[in-house]
């Protein structure tokens, strides 16, 4: 069932998500109740209305903090703050400077939309397009095994596969369409993709932290307790008498 959760919160076409939701739902009625008390947009792609997540589910970033704080769980708190401090300014700092943005750093956009478009061209290659209206705005495109067919609004910027407006890059459905009507694609790259954009993310400086001493008190803030331990009562013991 848990195959099932992801392929429903992953997948950027919206029936197909409805389809998992509806084995999960077969396979546990409990488990979709709960789900369904989570707002859709909130975890399946197909449902993020306005792409506002631009495609992103999470960061590798986020895993790799995860692993680094694992790893000092022995430490002190103050000391784990510290380290967190150090080990982001650094990969900030490396991030800033990685070529990896750009293919040769003066790219237009950046190294993952041209990956992307390499792999959307060699399948747009295979689509057929069939004009649907005088207007060369709304296009119905089929792969050549006839199985799957989408709908293209140019004005739209919309496909009925759900990844144009959810990752706001051109498909290979609008790739195709594009070629047939001989003009660019990379017209309808949004410009959250450009390389300057993606190294303005890392562009924040990282001011020192102040020595632990002088760290402001913290106020109406409940102690902590190892796992497992009973906290301490600031009450006196009452003698038991017998």
């Amino acid at each position: 069932m848990t195959e099932f959760v992801f392929k429903a919160g992953t997948t950027t076409y919206e029936p197909l998500c409805d389809y998992y939701l509806t084995r999960i739902e077969a396979m546990n009625p409990d488990a979709r109740k709960w789900l369904d008390e989570i707002p859709l947009h909130q975890w399946a792609l197909a449902h993020d209305d306005g792409g506002l997540r631009y495609g992103i589910r999470t960061t590798n970033i986020i895993y790799r903090t995860y692993d680094f704080i694992n790893k000092a769980l022995d430490l002190p708190i103050t000391t784990c703050i510290l380290l967190i401090f150090d080990h982001l300014a650094e990969l900030f700092k490396f991030r800033r400077g990685h070529p990896g943005e750009s293919h040769n750093g003066k790219d237009l956009y950046a190294e993952q939309v041209m990956t992307h478009f390499e792999a959307y061209k060699v399948a747009s290659t295979t689509h057929n397009v069939l004009p649907l209206d005088f207007t060369r705005e709304k296009f119905e495109v089929t792969h050549q095994d006839g199985k799957l067919s989408f709908v293209v609004h140019r004005s739209d910027r919309l496909c009925t596969c759900g990844n144009w407006q959810l990752h706001k890059i051109p498909c290979s459905h609008v790739i195709a369409v594009c070629r047939r009507l001989n003009i660019d694609h990379m017209q309808y790259v949004d410009d959250f993709y450009r390389t300057e954009n993606f190294l303005a993310v890392y562009a924040t400086d990282f001011n020192p932290l102040p020595g632990v001493a002088d760290w402001p008190e913290a106020s109406q803030v409940p102690r902590l307790f190892p796992p497992g331990s009973s906290p301490i009562s600031a009450e006196p013991r009452r003698k038991v008498t017998g």
